[in-house]
């Protein structure tokens, strides 16, 4: 589209308007044009029939003079006061079909230089934002149309509302952003009335600079599927909503109220007096209203809001991978003092934020400014970004306040996790042991992976499974007996084993139980007699793996517990230097993010 940049616009009438920028611009000045025009003709006009009069009406009164008798002023105030009052009661209702958006109005800049580390994303915007600027030049030269409406679906924080935010920065129009649950209303059709409230103002802004967009927020709020809706009455009400958005998509290009009146005049006229209006007033330039949608539930939403003539186009955000990571933090330090240090944390705080969303990461790089504003300090140090990620991702530590036998339980308890996730490829790497108290957790083992994963294999699941029956297991096999610890590693143990059997279908049966709409995955797997045994099998066998690995490096895993006990928290430094060089993992073509970055394996519960 940009080859259609450079061309010369054309005003209403076709004429050539030499504007030497883009169609939106092109539209503007056309239509201050015509406006002018507009004016000039009813100045003009007022200004004769004014002649007319006094040339043939010297004398003649056209406004007709009101007097009111003495008598009737006694009613006055009774009249005034009951005039009052039906305001104070009729104003409120005048205001609820008011719509209820924000509007922003961007002077231009780079708004997809925002979007860090998505290039993806900002080449499918690029073409997007160059329609719109040329989409008169677009529909004249190939035909084409921009979309009406684009659906922007993801996880929350993966950065929607600033793409479209981008867009609008981009071409400097106006940005009209609302939330879908503030269109609801308690009074019945103040909500179909809000809706098109809302849709008649981005209409009239698009006119008047050219093009606008409209931002809906949390779409599903008011466009789920009226075929999953409960009881009838409530379904009445909801589906109207719905059919009010349908209609309001498909009727963007709709005639204004002026143009409305102009074409009766036209149409109910002889043609000579006809031909004069369209002479005198020649239609203004429509300016091109987009609509943006999101949500993080676009399964949830009516098939007939996402056919072509609505919601055009679908754009999907993404978690961000290790890269985008690194380039999210860079961009977000590049704008604050940091020091020489900073660069080398980097890359391995991308690594280790794995699962967290665009919005999460810059409320990292915030709390580490932070962090360094409360110590004193003039720039964001690397310790700071470490304390920070410590802090949002584990919590703050409270100490050990444990009595000497649960004190030691514990670290068994968290050695085991560590050392059976140190032995274990394909599962990421073990950054940090801890027996201090972080919120609810009475002691944590977190691991990072070693690389993004999108898929996971049968492997994986098991090293998961058997690292998180570890703490359990070492304290059977140094302590004699297990404890309530184990409650929450031994919930995540099942899920993992129940999703290998009723959803991956890599233990004994290949029949998927997602298949059954709206069934719960465990109880559904566990209730089933066979499917069960195949769990309790899984389970069983990863917890004689965890407990054989532990045997072999028993030695090591009681040098971990002392050193525990001593230090209280350890880091891949103290690990490697305790129990040795980790094996080589061996290479895996599957990847996935089914095992979260963020699972703190061995994680005790009161």
């Amino acid at each position: 589209m940009k080859a259609f940049q450079g061309q010369v616009g054309q005003d209403a009438e076709g004429r050539s308007l030499e504007v030497g920028a883009d169609d939106l611009v092109g539209a503007r000045v056309a239509r201050r044009v015509l406006k002018a025009r507009r004016r000039a003709v009813v100045l003009a006009a007022v200004l004769c029939l004014a002649v007319l009069r006094d040339l043939y009406f010297p004398n003649a009164l056209f406004i007709p003079h009101l007097s009111l008798p003495a008598s009737s002023m006694i009613w006055l105030p009774s009249v005034l006061l009951i005039a009052v009052l039906g305001l104070v009661m009729v104003l409120p209702y005048l205001g609820l079909g008011r719509s209820p958006h924000f509007r922003h109005r961007s002077e231009g800049g780079d708004g997809l230089g925002k979007l860090l580390g998505e290039e993806r994303l900002t080449t499918e915007l690029s073409g997007i934002i160059d329609q719109l600027r040329w989409h008169r030049s677009l529909e004249a030269n190939l035909g084409g149309r921009v979309a009406n409406g684009l659906l922007f679906e993801g996880p929350p924080g993966t950065g929607k509302t600033l793409a479209a935010r981008a867009i609008s920065e981009e071409i400097s129009v106006p940005f009209m952003v609302v939330s879908a649950s503030s269109f609801q209303s308690m009074y019945y059709g103040q909500t179909n009335r809000k809706i098109r409230s809302f849709f008649k103002s981005v209409r009239k802004a698009a006119d008047k600079e050219g093009a606008a967009i409209g931002f809906i927020d949390e779409i599903d709020a008011i466009g789920t599927s009226r075929s999953a809706m409960g009881s009838a009455g409530n379904r009445d009400g909801v589906a109207g909503v719905v059919t009010e958005l349908l209609v309001q998509l498909q009727s963007i290009n709709a005639p204004g109220r002026g143009e409305k009146l102009l074409a009766t005049l036209v149409r109910q006229s002889p043609r000579p007096v006809a031909t004069l209006l369209e002479t005198l007033f020649p239609p203004l330039p429509k300016g091109k209203a987009m609509f943006i949608a999101a949500t993080n539930r676009a399964s949830e939403l009516d098939p007939a809001l996402v056919r072509p003539g609505r919601f055009d186009r679908s754009i999907h955000f993404d978690l961000p991978t290790a890269q985008k990571r690194r380039q999210i933090i860079l961009g977000l330090l590049a704008t604050r003092p940091c020091g020489a240090s900073i660069l080398g944390a980097v890359d391995l705080v991308a690594s280790e934020t794995g699962g967290l969303s665009h919005a999460s990461i810059s409320r990292l790089v915030e709390e580490s400014a932070a962090i360094a504003w409360q110590r004193g300090g003039s720039t964001i140090e690397s310790s700071d970004l470490w304390d920070a990620l410590a802090k949002l991702r584990i919590g703050l530590a409270e100490g050990s306040p444990y009595s000497s036998d649960q004190r030691r339980r514990i670290a068994v308890h968290e050695g085991g996790h560590a050392v059976v996730g140190w032995f274990t490829s394909g599962i990421g790497r073990v950054e940090l042991v801890s027996i201090l108290k972080r919120g609810s957790a009475l002691g944590l083992t977190a691991r990072a992976p070693e690389e993004d994963q999108f898929l996971v294999s049968e492997s994986q699941l098991r090293g998961e499974i058997a690292t998180s029956l570890a703490g359990l297991c070492a304290e059977e096999l140094i302590l004699a007996e297990g404890s309530s610890g184990a409650a929450s590693d031994l919930a995540r143990s099942t899920d993992l084993a129940v999703q290998m059997v009723g959803r991956f279908g890599l233990v004994g049966s290949l029949i998927s139980l997602d298949a059954v709409r709206n069934t719960d995955l465990v109880a559904a797997t566990l209730s089933d007699s066979r499917l069960r045994e195949l769990v309790d099998g899984i389970l069983n066998t990863e917890r004689e793996n965890a407990l054989n690995i532990l045997r072999l490096n028993r030695d090591r895993l009681e040098r971990l517990v002392k050193a525990l006990l001593e230090r209280e928290e350890l880091g891949h430094a103290d690990l490697r230097d305790i129990l040795g060089d980790r094996p080589i993992a061996e290479s895996i073509d599957l990847r996935d993010q089914v095992v979260s970055s963020s699972d703190r394996t061995g994680t005790l519960n009161e």
